[in-house]
């Protein structure tokens, strides 16, 4: 898999999702530290910060 070698495919999958999404983009799993694939926490910009 490409994200446990370079570290960096989380990371601009997501810029990529905040761009087109125009959303709030946490990753809850990374890859190159252990686990098994990428997951995002997608949530809707809000308005009020």
């Amino acid at each position: 898999m490409i994200a446990e070698k370079h570290w960096e495919a989380c990371s601009i999958e997501t810029e990529l999702f905040e761009n087109v999404l125009d959303a709030n983009v946490e990753v809850t799993h990374r890859a190159a530290k252990g686990d098994s694939i990428c997951k995002f926490l997608i949530k809707e910009k809000s308005d009020f910060l």
